[in-house]
């Protein structure tokens, strides 16, 4: 009884760690799915235990359970194939502190079999709570790559797969606790495997900051290009303002000794119509902010789209400048493009609206 108790154990305990590692969400469907699919697998193993019996099943296992377990996820979960093998290959590497532990705790026992496995069902809910924990974090992220990474992160823990399953059915020297060689090795193994996971994932973060760091420059850089851009359009306009300053009063004051007051005012609405389209207006008390949203919204003007902002910055923001502008730049550039596709200009509209906190 206990046998056959430890047995379904172990394998309801592969199948939680592939669910965990796989990140499969146990919503009602999902979990109903799973649970037919055990009493199903089980039934079947059952069968084939009362006619064949244990060795017979043992011998079998990878074609009884790993084999329609890998079809079972890869085709409903719609899973990759690199990713599952790579999940059953590490279900199977955690079944090896199961034994570790409760070969140790037989040992107080003089080696009491039946101890040892009431020790290997007792440590599945610590184990699994371990793996949930402490390591699925790790496995989701890294089967997030790229299917050549995930293959080739697969060789190590399959190498480990098919020498315990060899040695389990050939000479069942992974079960005698007196003979620690082979114990050693896929101990060994495992821990290699573990070192070279962490270190693995480990570089390939230190390249995904790099490379999103590189990202955020370069948009860092763009946006700065942008409000350069502007400021030296802001200095040249004042430039020219400042120098046909004394040609506007010098008419202007021409109009008036003519008595000419008509014309003097629509000169002076000419000017300062002239003058508000190249003004830097006041959206916020953010001055970086209010030069790009100038800049860019006079950008939309010359493409006929009509612009309706609200912004609600302070001086200092929580978020620095720099990524704000960043923000501001990529979402006013893209609503731009999308209004300039549109053929009828009365339908180009874009509205802004931005708040933060200082």
């Amino acid at each position: 009884m206990l046998f056959a108790v430890n047995y379904f154990s172990v394998f309801i305990y592969g199948l939680l760690i592939m669910v965990f590692l796989l990140d499969i969400k146990m919503d009602k469907k999902n979990l109903a799915v799973v649970s037919a699919y055990v009493s199903l697998s089980v039934i079947f193993q059952f069968a084939l235990y009362s006619i064949w019996g244990g060795a017979f099943l043992e011998k079998a296992y990878p074609f009884v359970v790993h084999l329609p377990l890998l079809i079972f996820c890869c085709s409903f979960f719609k899973k990759r194939l690199d990713c599952v093998l790579f999940a059953l290959c590490m279900a199977y590497i955690l079944t090896t502190p199961r034994r570790w532990i409760s070969n140790l705790i037989a040992l107080v026992f003089n080696n009491n079999q039946s101890i040892a496995a009431i020790s290997k069902i007792a440590a599945n809910i610590p184990l699994l709570f371990i793996i949930y924990k402490y390591l699925r974090p790790y496995v989701i992220k890294i089967l997030a790559y790229s299917g050549l990474k995930i293959r080739l992160l697969v060789i190590i823990p399959l190498i480990y797969y098919v020498i315990a399953y060899l040695t389990t059915v050939n000479t069942q020297l992974l079960y005698i606790s007196k003979i620690v060689v082979i114990g050693i090795l896929t101990t060994g193994l495992a821990s290699v495997f573990y070192y070279f996971l962490i270190v693995y994932f480990n570089e390939l973060t230190k390249r995904f900051e790099i490379q999103n760091e590189q990202n955020i420059l370069a948009v860092q850089l763009s946006a700065l290009q942008a409000l350069t851009e502007t400021l030296k359009q802001s200095e040249e306009t004042a430039i020219i303002h400042r120098h046909d300053l004394r040609h506007h009063l010098d008419l202007i004051n021409d109009y008036l000794i003519e008595n000419n007051v008509t014309e003097a005012q629509k000169y002076i609405v000419a000017i300062e119509e002239k003058i508000d389209n190249t003004v830097t207006v006041k959206y916020c008390d953010n001055d970086a902010i209010n030069l790009i949203l100038s800049s860019y919204i006079n950008m939309a003007k010359t493409e006929s789209i009509a612009v309706k902002t609200q912004a609600h910055i302070p001086k200092t923001c929580q978020i620095a400048d720099m990524d704000v502008c960043i923000i501001l730049t990529n979402t006013i550039e893209n609503a731009i493009n999308a209004c300039v596709n549109i053929k009828e200009p009365s339908d180009r509209k874009i509205n802004l609206f931005f708040y933060g906190t200082g």
